[in-house]
């Protein structure tokens, strides 16, 4: 993942070492690296660049691995401070100010979301009736997205995390994206794309 200025690019390595690293793009220099034992599977930079989240899974059957679950670093001096542990998260997100950190509970079925702040977990989003794939902030923060295997879309109003709108129909959701200015949502499935 890049960092929003185009700086940085953070890197997670899943069968090697398994370090993430964080390199200074003008020079290719390292600026940070850190040693897990685990597979990172996905890295996010929240809009402002404030915020650097990594999510970390071993897959059913890799040896069992001590690093699992989420982290979240402040990008200015590479400082952790989120640390989850968990097995078989599907996907995670930031809200554009790095402010909340969603993921896709263990169970596959109802989404966390974490006040990074105070490390509060407010209350589970659970409708989907199968497994989430994939979940998004819109860029103005008001919209959570979520997609299941169902094809059951879920934009959830990230000011009382209601459903606002609950979309069936659709092949099963493998990928999310707003739009730049968020009057569009894409959705990827099983050779589709909405």
């Amino acid at each position: 993942a890049f960092s929003p200025n185009g700086e940085q690019l953070a890197a997670g390595f899943g069968w090697g070492d398994r370090d993430l690293e964080i390199i200074e793009w003008s020079s290719e220099s390292p600026a940070f690296s850190l040693s897990l034992d685990g597979t990172v599977s996905k890295i996010v930079y929240s809009a402002d660049g404030g915020v650097l989240a990594a999510m970390l899974h071993t897959c059913g059957v890799c040896p069992p691995r001590k690093d699992t679950g989420l982290r979240a670093w402040k990008s200015e001096g590479n400082q952790l401070f989120y640390e989850k542990s968990g097995f078989g998260m599907e996907d995670m997100a930031l809200s554009p100010d790095g402010s909340l950190l969603a993921y896709v509970r263990e169970n596959g079925k109802e989404i966390q979301v974490v006040n990074l702040a105070t490390g509060e977990e407010l209350p589970s989003l659970a409708k989907h009736q199968n497994t989430i794939k994939q979940i998004a902030f819109s860029h103005n923060g008001k919209t959570l997205a979520s997609g299941d295997l169902d094809g059951i879309l879920i934009l959830w109003n990230t000011k009382d995390w209601n459903a606002r709108l609950t979309v069936p129909g659709h092949d099963a959701i493998l990928a999310l994206s707003f739009s730049n200015n968020d009057s569009r949502l894409a959705l990827g499935g099983k050779g589709s794309v909405e």
